[in-house]
């Protein structure tokens, strides 16, 4: 409930947090910060917590986002199946992400490579890393 959600975003010190799936999520504001100037912190969260983060953070940071997608809603259904993660609400919250991203997000990479979890997230870093490079961030 959005009080219990509000009582632990207070407590914990969160600049962004949500539900999904009956599983509590957050980003202590301290992780941040530990961060030094010079570094960019690298966070994973979904389309409206990069907007929430926007709104949080109000400007202490020049936040750019990367979404890493799959290539397909069939792909997408495929990984999810083989990750033991599928449901049919999961793969309505992912379509929506998708379909959401061009608005929220600066970078989209699509993963075509792989449907195994583990490859994709290989494949992804490799991608993210390329490109914050291309652009002079590391």
């Amino acid at each position: 409930d959005d009080e219990y959600m509000a009582n632990l975003a207070t407590k914990y010190g969160l600049v962004e947090h949500s539900l999904h799936h009956g599983d509590v999520y957050g980003l202590p504001r301290k992780n941040i910060e530990a961060v030094p100037k010079e570094k960019i912190p690298i966070l994973n969260t979904d389309t409206e917590g990069i907007a929430t983060l926007r709104q949080s953070l109000n400007g202490e940071y020049n936040l750019a986002s990367i979404m890493i997608c799959p290539d397909s809603a069939e792909s997408l259904e495929a990984r999810l199946r083989t990750s033991n993660r599928h449901s049919l609400a999961r793969l309505a919250v992912a379509q929506i992400y998708l379909e959401t991203a061009p608005a929220t997000t600066n970078f989209i990479l699509v993963n075509r490579e792989s449907n195994t979890p583990d490859k994709a997230v290989a494949e992804s870093a490799r991608r993210v890393h390329n490109l914050l490079g291309s652009i002079g961030l590391i």
